[in-house]
């Protein structure tokens, strides 16, 4: 644990201080270096008292553990890189869908039992982004599981209802209900695209209030700034989808 700490020490110099995710990727590489130099300083003094075999060895656990430990850290950067890009095409996809929004709107992403968005910190990387793109911090962003056992506090579940929508587990968002006046529903068709839903899943008829493409305009091309975010995915850049809403329900096997 010390040696780790010693790993993350550069990051005190940066604004990245207070923050997690960044000093995972080298923590470990850093970390095994301490070990390593450790390791050298205590062979160097107790060379006298050690056999010859003792002396070769500690040399080449040192040696082993620095590349069980960048073998992690290059795990660690690939697993973060398929989760960026994860993120980038569920932002395009959003964007493409609703390229224009109203301020203070809620967007609640339907999600099936397949979905590639396993982690609960996805809402919080997805809202940030969309927050980026539209350059509107009151925009609030959640992905809605299926079959979400009470245990797990992995992922976030909507629960829809006549007040509201009732989102358990609200990792970001300012409130856990949010109105239907506010509330954009949205569903993932097989290929990955959007569609908004005109019905909410499990209410007939529709709640009053509930008029989502008053929130949105479907007929302007998407903002400047989802260039700029994906500058280093162009392949993910593509016009929108603009459309008229279909009516839609809950996401099929919702």
């Amino acid at each position: 644990m010390t040696a780790t700490w010693v790993g993350c020490s550069p990051y005190l110099l940066t604004y990245l201080r207070f923050a997690n995710y960044r000093t995972f990727f080298f923590s470990a590489a850093a970390a095994s270096i301490a070990v390593a130099v450790a390791l050298d300083w205590a062979c160097r003094r107790l060379r006298p008292l050690l056999p010859a075999s003792a002396r070769a060895l500690l040399p080449a656990d040192a040696g082993g553990l620095a590349a069980l430990a960048m073998m992690n850290a290059v795990s660690d950067i690939a697993a973060w890189d398929r989760y960026s890009r994860d993120e980038q095409a569920l932002v395009v996809e959003v964007v493409r869908r609703l390229p224009a929004l109203r301020g203070d709107t809620f967007i609640a992403i339907l999600e099936g039992r397949n979905s590639r968005f396993e982690h609960k910190y996805y809402v919080w990387f997805c809202q940030n982004a969309l927050r980026l793109v539209y350059g509107d911090r009151t925009i609030h962003v959640t992905l809605c599981f299926r079959d979400v056992r009470p245990r797990d506090r992995e992922r976030p579940s909507c629960e829809f209802r006549q007040d509201g929508v009732h989102v358990r587990n609200p990792i970001g968002l300012a409130q856990s209900l949010w109105s239907y006046d506010r509330t954009i529903l949205l569903g993932r068709r097989p290929g990955g695209r959007m569609e908004v839903l005109t019905r909410v899943p499990g209410l007939s008829p529709p709640p009053p209030g509930y008029a989502p493409q008053a929130l949105f305009d479907d007929v302007v091309p998407p903002p400047d700034r989802l260039r700029s975010y994906l500058k280093y995915a162009p392949a993910l850049i593509g016009e929108p989808a603009a459309g008229k809403v279909t009516q839609a329900g809950a996401v099929r096997g919702s």
